[in-house]
């Protein structure tokens, strides 16, 4: 299974992060030749950062890392508007324990898979995540688009009002109508993500 994307398509990016550079040596040639872009990272900081500043499709995180773990990763991702909805997978070689599974998917990971991965499960895995992530985009592209020209809207009501060739019932109407528009304008704006 491969991602062929079509020309308009968006390459689904995904942030790997495990202080195991032979880990990542895997999931880059697995991911890379199935049509991924991939962003890695080698420990939480490094992640963080590079989550916050690239926005990935989606995060595939080692549970268990020196210095901060997969689950303060996790934590900090979710804290953080812009990183909030991006869908996280666990990867761990470590517990194969039911509890430490429930653990990570209550602390809001979207699925967990053991080590050593096999690329047609971990494939099989994130592409309904990634084509989740990728409707949620495209929603928020035409909360945007659709906030924008509401915006101009207002503008073109605004210059229809300060015309002086309107009657009053005109104006009244102008009004009704430039609250709506305001309403509208509310109502998407606050549907907009921080980040696009």
């Amino acid at each position: 299974m491969s991602v062929e994307p079509t020309p308009e398509a968006r390459i689904p990016t995904i942030l790997a992060v495990d202080d195991n550079e032979d880990a990542l040596a895997l999931l880059k040639a697995g991911l890379t030749a199935r049509g991924f872009r991939l962003h890695m990272a080698n420990d939480g900081q490094s992640a963080l950062r590079q989550a916050r500043a690239e926005l990935p499709d989606l995060v595939l995180l080692d549970a268990c890392m020196p210095d901060m773990d997969g689950h303060e990763v996790l934590r900090q991702l979710r804290e953080t508007p812009a990183t909030a909805d991006v869908p996280v997978v666990f990867l761990t070689a470590s517990s194969r324990d039911p509890a430490m599974i429930q653990r990570g998917l209550a602390d809001g990971a979207d699925d967990y898979l053991l080590k050593p991965i096999r690329m047609d499960e971990l494939v099989a895995r994130i592409t309904p995540l990634l084509r989740r992530r990728g409707r949620e985009r495209d929603c928020w592209a035409a909360i945007a688009e659709a906030h924008g020209r509401v915006g101009a809207l207002r503008g073109e009501l605004r210059a229809l009002g300060a015309l002086g060739s309107l009657s009053d019932d005109q104006h009244e109407r102008l009004d009704v109508a430039l609250g709506t528009v305001d309403a509208l304008d509310l109502l998407l704006g606050s549907r907009l993500p921080l980040t696009p």
